[in-house]
């Protein structure tokens, strides 16, 4: 084995050529990891923005609708969206509503001034 010198002592060649080695396979591996997670984070934010978009729309849907001119076969179907609409965490669902109406081209006061 070859010895060089190096700050703080001596090391030997070829231990330094595989530490090298090493590290830039590992490095390799890290990037080809990170750039998966990277397309997986986005495939999520994609998706969790059409999941909104698509809960917005029911919850507007849900708020204007006259519940009185509903057909008795969508009771239920509407007592089921409607719960789980109610169940979403309030952040969520003024994301979903604010992503739609601005879609719409709605504010959030519009539906408050029609009903005064």
């Amino acid at each position: 084995m070859d010895t060089e010198k190096a700050e703080g002592g001596t090391v030997q060649t070829t231990e330094r050529r595989q530490t090298s080695r090493g590290r830039r396979e590992s490095d390799f591996q890290r990037e080809r990891e990170l750039e998966m997670l990277r397309a997986e984070i986005e495939m999520l934010m994609t998706e969790r923005e059409n999941l909104l978009r698509s809960t917005g729309a029911a919850a507007i849907f849900v708020a204007k609708l006259d519940s009185h001119t509903l057909p008795e076969a969508t009771y239920e179907a509407a007592d089921i969206l409607a719960a789980t609409i109610n169940g979403l965490p309030e952040e969520t669902l003024r994301d979903a509503i604010d992503l739609v109406r601005e879609q719409l081209g709605e504010s959030l006061g519009d539906d408050d001034e029609e009903e005064k």
